[in-house]
């Protein structure tokens, strides 16, 4: 009799377990943000299968559906850092996400991404928050350079973002410079292995580059001398305008957060070419949409 409760006891316990584990599996809700229209293209068209709810709210169409039991939300937030960042807000509080994937381009910085590459930072500083000098590079008194960015670019210093994470007598909690992604999204990312169906673009063989940095700012850089700046600086593989400020949005409401963005051309060449995006803009885009939909499925 005694062993007949044990065993009752233990069959409840793993009922309620997996009670548990379908709830919390059922609970995933999963945000996908894009910013500008050739991004969120290639998931409209993967959604043609699939059963899609489509919600308006602030003016942004929100695409619902599921995906092995995930709820996932696929948006356009808007090609730059205000419009993106206020979406993302706006779906955390109107679809309470419990995760959110970025899906994108991104422009090239670093010697090791090419054109095609499928490339996941690990965590994204703004390029253009800081100090504007004047001339003469005197300073207000609430002003110092960072010994991080020892050489301002022109008359721009680079500066940590105050972020108050509470209010403690109206002190800003903390500066930060960089903003992470996160860590279990990141390595569960290099689950993702070869896939078959990536774009090889302007000649290369398309590859994953997971890890490193990436650089936000509202500017579309198509500068030699800048670019080399962003490597020195910041030794960053790509540049973007709204990644780090996503990030920052993820961060304010604890929300885990993945930028996954493809290469679609580079911050500038030392020939000064003509800046060559439009040419591998979609096939970029595809990429990125990619590997984020092949990512979805690796989350359990």
């Amino acid at each position: 009799m005694k062993r007949n409760s044990i065993i009752s006891a233990i069959l409840f316990t793993f009922t309620i377990m997996l009670m548990f584990v379908s709830a919390a599996r059922a609970e995933e809700r999963i945000g996908v943000v894009t910013n500008f229209y050739p991004e969120i293209k290639p998931f409209l068209k993967r959604l043609e299968g699939h059963p899609v709810q489509v919600k308006k709210a602030a003016g942004i169409e929100f695409f619902e559906t599921s995906i092995d039991g995930k709820t996932i939300v696929v948006f356009m937030g808007g090609s730059d850092e205000a419009a993106a960042s206020s979406a993302l807000q706006k779906a955390i509080d109107e679809f309470k996400l419990t995760r959110i994937i970025v899906s994108g381009v991104a422009g090239g910085v670093s010697d090791r991404v090419h054109i095609g590459d499928v490339v996941i930072p690990a965590q994204w500083a703004n390029h253009t928050f800081g100090y504007l000098a004047n001339k003469k590079h005197t300073y207000a008194s609430f002003f110092k350079p960072m010994e991080d960015f020892s050489e301002p670019f022109g008359f721009m210093y680079h500066d940590a973002k105050e972020i108050n994470m509470e209010v403690k007598a109206g002190d800003a909690v903390g500066r930060m410079v960089w903003f992470p992604t996160d860590r279990g999204m990141l390595d569960l990312s290099a689950k993702l292995g070869k896939l078959p169906n990536l774009k090889n673009l302007a000649g290369n063989q398309t590859e994953f580059v997971i890890g490193g940095n990436g650089a936000s700012g509202t500017w579309f850089v198509d500068n030699w001398e800048y670019r080399q700046h962003l490597m020195k600086y910041f030794n960053a593989d790509i540049v973007d305008v709204e990644s780090q400020a996503l990030c920052q949005v993820a961060l304010m409401n604890n929300k885990p957060i993945i930028v996954i963005r493809a290469v679609s051309d580079f911050a500038g060449n030392p020939e000064d070419k003509h800046n060559t995006v439009r040419d591998n803009l979609f096939g970029a885009a595809f990429n990125s949409s990619e590997a984020v939909w092949e990512f979805i499925k690796l989350i359990k």
